[in-house]
């Protein structure tokens, strides 16, 4: 399967028809491509803080929340309940785009822990990210204002992410 860099620049996730896992080196996931604008950069030079839990965000909706994909229903409905993110070294703008590993590393009934990676252009995955983070996300039922349980369709997708 070949990923495609769409005019946002972002890579395009896999359509529902095809396989949502991406298997290599032993690991499985998503990945994605975000495009650091000179705006998310602060007063130190370096991506802010703020800036970079927004590119975590543009790669999660671009993949997870894809209409048309497996997974595209929690577009519709979903909210963070937590945030984490740890920062290892700096992300500066010549370091676009930045390439976002994502996996999901736990499944309950109606909530998901998924995992990011951000490394600058280029870098080999098995070096270390610049930033880790991780999203639990809630599937949530906006009319009735309350969480909801996966879909056996979500479930199934997310599983192909799932990796310890």
């Amino acid at each position: 399967m070949s990923m495609q860099t769409n005019g946002g620049g972002f890579v395009d996730a896999p359509t529902a028809e095809e396989s949502t896992a991406v298997e290599d080196r032993a690991t499985r996931g998503v990945r994605t491509d975000v495009l650091v604008r000179w705006s998310d950069m602060d007063a130190y030079g370096h991506v802010n803080h703020s800036r970079t839990v927004t590119l975590l965000e543009e790669a999660r909706v671009e993949t997870v929340f894809k209409p048309g994909s497996a997974t595209g229903t929690l577009g519709a409905g979903a909210v963070v309940a937590a945030l984490q993110v740890t920062y290892c070294r700096q992300l500066v703008h010549d370091d676009s785009p930045l390439q976002v590993l994502m996996w999901v590393s736990h499944l309950r009934a109606a909530d998901f822990t998924l995992c990011y990676e951000l490394r600058p252009k280029g870098e080999d995955e098995s070096s270390k990210p610049a930033v880790t983070a991780s999203t639990q996300i809630v599937a949530f039922d906006i009319g009735a204002q309350r969480p909801r349980r996966l879909t056996e369709i979500e479930r199934t997708a997310l599983r192909q992410w799932h990796r310890d």
